[in-house]
């Protein structure tokens, strides 16, 4: 029988918290047992024993991120993870257990989550970013793409092949879980690959 693991969602978005719920609920391993629509409407009492509080950044202001662990103390959440819906203060993820993406994955969101839980540190249970990270070659296409250069382009630069180019491309889309060019820009402003004011 599967654990389940109680989760609090602040998330101000119905579409978003509507589809995050199906998508959790659907593997089994989670529920969301309440939902905010801000950090504010946050009661420590009421909401007490959550395996897991999952805070949607855009809900929260500037000077709210440094104050995440005292409004939501351990005792009360054994585990805090950011969703990033729009681009988020990077300086700032760190305040945080894990963080994920709605450009992520079902299986790498379950996943990260999971990873909250397990302690084992065996080969099998290495983290999605290990098992998942992009190449040094496939870290120059990414870039590439998100400066809107075509794949002929992408090759006449990197003196690649357009196939390898091709080849790169998939890889980054399924290592990322990412198909749009306007996602893995996204992706690479948020793992620092380009600065949002180079492009």
């Amino acid at each position: 029988m599967l654990k389940r693991f109680n989760i609090l969602l602040i998330e101000p978005s119905d579409l978003i918290a509507d589809g995050f719920t199906a998508l959790l609920e659907e593997s089994g391993n989670f529920v969301i047992s309440n939902r905010l629509s801000s950090i504010a409407e946050f009661n420590k009492k009421e909401h007490s024993g959550t395996d897991l509080t999952i805070v949607d950044t855009i809900a929260l202001k500037f000077d709210q991120y440094s104050e995440v662990r005292s409004i939501i103390p351990s005792e009360t959440s054994s585990h805090i993870v950011a969703l990033i819906t729009t681009l988020p203060n990077n300086k700032r993820l760190h305040l945080f257990d894990s963080y994920f993406s709605i450009w992520d994955n079902r299986k790498e969101i379950i996943e990260k989550l999971l990873l909250l839980f397990n302690n084992e540190d065996t080969p099998d249970n290495k983290t999605i970013e290990d098992r998942n990270a992009l190449s040094q070659r496939e870290k120059e296409v990414l870039v590439a793409v998100a400066a809107g250069l075509t794949n002929k382009e992408i090759a006449d630069k990197l003196h690649l092949s357009i196939h390898t180019v091709t080849t790169h491309r998939k890889n980054i889309s399924r290592k990322t879980g990412i198909n749009s060019i306007s996602g893995l820009t996204v992706y690479a402003i948020i793992n620092k690959l380009v600065d949002l004011h180079d492009l």
